[in-house]
């Protein structure tokens, strides 16, 4: 069984890296503070162990990953639709004829797609895109699939109660952010620009998951404690990993994703990354960086400094992340 806390020593989870000396941020505690800041928490607090809801939450989450798999009660089952599309995308010669009848065979799909395309974050006409085919011409290819997943996808990443609507929102978006950053870095480090950018949108999946677990657990029962935000946060720094691992695994992603994602999960040392590697763990600092700044819980020196030191580019920082 995992435990949350290995010791009965006062531990807590470190301020967004504005508030404290940049060389004792380590990326657990960027990530923290990430987590922290989308769920509008105050992070910087010691607790000394876990209350009685805390523990049935930690144990539930526990249980989860020591399953052989996940249940559908636990994460959706995979679009058919979007294992059509990776198993394309994957074969030697994908057909992308054969993706856009794919988009076109679902009345429902077609329509997001085409509310996507003309959405500010993926616009490139100044006319209304009106049909799947004049966005194939006007996109192309590779873009349209990337849209094409991002529209499959965003039910997956879906929270239910109102309360928690803008953690899941916040995630969500730096999900998007964290694709189409990886999928401008993929070109610069000759990697794969529909697999960054699939790992891009995936790569944050346990976070929703295990979000979801902590809020059915909390409703389940009758509560004289709440959680508290500092646990919530460290719940979820325990488990998203191991999470979206399960997730790939539920949903049969070919395991040349699912070793990318593994890797960066364990990763102690980050300049000996594989390209594709790289590429993701470059897109997520970049991207949770931005989203720290555009909350004004780290200033642009700040930034800098951070991106430096966990062998990033700030240069390439500023050139990648979508703005707005």
């Amino acid at each position: 069984m995992f435990s949350l806390f290995k010791s009965k020593e006062p531990d807590y989870c470190p301020a967004p890296p504005e508030k404290e000396d940049i060389e004792r941020v380590t990326l657990d505690s960027l990530q923290g503070a990430f987590i922290g800041t989308a769920l509008n928490a105050e992070t910087a607090e010691r607790v000394t162990g876990l209350n009685e809801i805390e523990k049935r939450i930690n144990k539930k989450l526990a249980q989860i990953c020591e399953a052989d798999s996940l249940d559908e009660d636990v994460i959706p089952n995979f679009p058919k639709t979007a294992t059509e599309l990776l198993n394309e995308l994957n074969s030697d010669e994908p057909d992308h004829r054969k993706v856009v009848e794919l988009i076109q065979s679902d009345p429902a799909i077609a329509g997001n797609v085409i509310k996507m395309v003309n959405s500010p974050m993926y616009r490139v006409s100044k006319s209304e895109i009106t049909s799947i085919e004049r966005a194939s011409v006007l996109l192309g290819n590779e873009r349209l699939e990337k849209i094409l997943m991002t529209v499959l996808m965003k039910p997956m990443m879906d929270i239910k109660p109102i309360y928690f609507h803008m953690y899941g929102k916040h995630i969500w978006e730096h999900s998007q952010k964290t694709a189409l950053a990886a999928s401008q870095l993929a070109e610069h480090y000759g990697a794969d620009g529909f697999a960054s950018y699939f790992l891009g949108l995936v790569h944050d999946v346990g976070k929703i998951i295990a979000f979801k677990v902590l809020v059915e657990a909390f409703s389940e029962h009758d509560v004289i404690e709440d959680p508290r935000p500092i646990v919530f946060v460290k719940i979820l720094q325990k488990y998203s990993h191991m999470l979206t691992l399960k997730a790939m695994d539920h949903w049969d992603i070919p395991i040349t994703y699912t070793q990318v994602l593994s890797k960066l999960a364990y990763a102690k040392r980050f300049d000996s990354l594989k390209p594709q590697e790289k590429v993701l763990h470059e897109a997520n600092l970049y991207c949770e960086v931005d989203f720290l700044i555009q909350q004004q819980s780290m200033s642009p020196k700040g930034a800098e400094a951070l991106v430096e030191k966990f062998s990033g580019d700030y240069s390439m920082y500023q050139a990648v992340v979508p703005k707005g």
